[in-house]
């Protein structure tokens, strides 16, 4: 993914740290992989695919189940998430594992197939990821990609406001009209688009907050304010939170809203 030089350290190094512990907590990516892998089904058979920000291989294990013959290229900015998707699939010879950033990506063989499940979100502005997508595919080839936007963890960011209104995060994820503009601004021939949001319950506010860290999420400008909060400030977080979304089953809430995109890229 490109980001600024120091958005770029920062998201690296959060998902290095969180590599041994993002499996742990990411039950809504493994539904968005699943869910990725359903678009897909329909598609014919393919000899190579390309994966874009492959994190600890969730969705890199599926597409080899999907496509038994295919070689499969996969990207990511952490060279310890690859470290720690190598393992998870056992050493599979049809993998080839490549530390990028996924704007930086350059290859001489075009793929059928690109595919992407909860990474794109981190480039900034999203035609980035697009533009690198479409030097990556070949002409009459598909791309399928789910994207976390605008809503994801809108609870987290609505308390922050309350909190903190002089701290708002520097930027703001995509919203779904932003995705599918982008995508038709590359040209690409839309086959499905839409969006679903997919609700986690955790113990406590603190819970909630160890376990989005421990997913590397805390990085980026997607998080960061220009000034970080204070102590007190991120108590009064956790209070807020705990306030406002514990529901009836007596555990806080948080919300992820994910776009799916299917599209074509049209030959010739």
């Amino acid at each position: 993914m490109w980001l600024a030089p120091m958005q770029d350290r920062t998201i690296r190094s959060r998902f290095s740290a969180a590599s041994s512990t993002y499996d742990r907590h990411s039950h809504v990516q493994e539904q968005v992989a699943d869910r990725v892998i359903e678009l897909m089904k329909k598609l014919p058979p393919v000899d190579r695919v390309l994966e874009l920000g492959c994190g600890t291989g969730r969705l890199t294990q599926k597409v080899c189940s999907r496509f038994e013959n295919a070689s499969i290229t996969a990207v990511d900015l952490s060279q310890t998430m690859i470290d720690q998707a190598k393992i998870n699939l056992g050493g599979c010879d049809r993998v080839e594992w490549v530390a990028s950033d996924v704007c930086d990506y350059q290859t001489e063989s075009p793929f059928p197939l690109v595919v992407s499940s909860s990474s794109l979100h981190w480039v900034t502005p999203i035609d980035l990821a697009f533009e690198s997508i479409d030097r990556a595919v070949q002409p009459g080839g598909q791309i399928v990609v789910a994207i976390m936007l605008r809503e994801t963890l809108g609870e987290l960011h609505d308390a922050r406001l309350r909190v903190a209104p002089h701290k708002p995060p520097q930027s703001r994820l995509p919203t779904l009209a932003d995705v599918t503009d982008a995508a038709s601004r590359m040209g690409w021939q839309t086959k499905h688009e839409s969006q679903s949001v997919f609700t986690v319950r955790h113990a406590s506010a603190r819970d909630l907050l160890t376990a989005i860290h421990q997913q590397g999420l805390t990085g980026g400008s997607v998080s960061h304010s220009h000034t970080p909060l204070t102590r007190g400030e991120l108590t009064a977080l956790v209070k807020d939170y705990e306030t406002h979304y514990r529901d009836a089953v007596d555990a806080v809430i948080a919300s992820y809203q994910v776009g799916f995109l299917h599209c074509e890229v049209l030959a010739g």
